[in-house]
């Protein structure tokens, strides 16, 4: 019989955004930071001003 042991981390996901400054209605809004989901994840910001939703992919 062959066994073997695994050790592996699990933790939570998160996305920690960079603060973007002041960005004016009609401007790009350049979003960075980091996470530890997969590469190509979708994740969705969205804005108050005018209640705005975007989906980027990170």
């Amino acid at each position: 019989m062959i066994c073997a042991t695994f050790t592996f981390k699990v933790e939570s996901a998160y996305v920690r955004v960079e603060s973007s400054g002041d960005c004016k209605v009609g401007e790009p809004l350049n979003v960075s930071g980091t996470t530890n989901r997969e590469p190509g994840t979708i994740i969705t910001v969205s804005t108050f001003q005018d209640l705005r939703i975007y989906q980027l992919r990170w």
